[in-house]
């Protein structure tokens, strides 16, 4: 089986540059936990719930005005939609 029959689409993806809350309030309007970050259309990092909540809700120096970089984590490992689910799990 292809990673296309089991993906979620449209992906729903943020900039680094743009704020944290903005990932919040995204996360919130499409009920989901992750965002890719890219930088020209290439993937450079992604940011969860968790990582809004500890890097940045619970870090006294830290506003949610801030840039994603601050508090994604970066150098994401993917894959294709036409790569199969084993191959992913390998990578994985």
């Amino acid at each position: 089986m292809r990673i296309r029959k089991i993906m979620s689409e449209p992906v729903i993806s943020i900039t680094s540059e743009d704020a944290i809350i903005k990932a919040a309030d995204l996360m919130r309007r499409h009920a989901i936990g992750i965002l890719p970050v890219l930088e020209s259309w290439c993937p450079v990092g992604v940011i969860t719930d968790r990582d809004i909540v500890i890097r940045a809700v619970a870090a006294p120096e830290r506003t949610l005005d801030q840039p994603v970089r601050a508090v994604m984590s970066p150098d994401p490992i993917s894959c294709q939609a036409d790569q199969t689910i084993a191959e992913a799990a390998a990578v994985m």
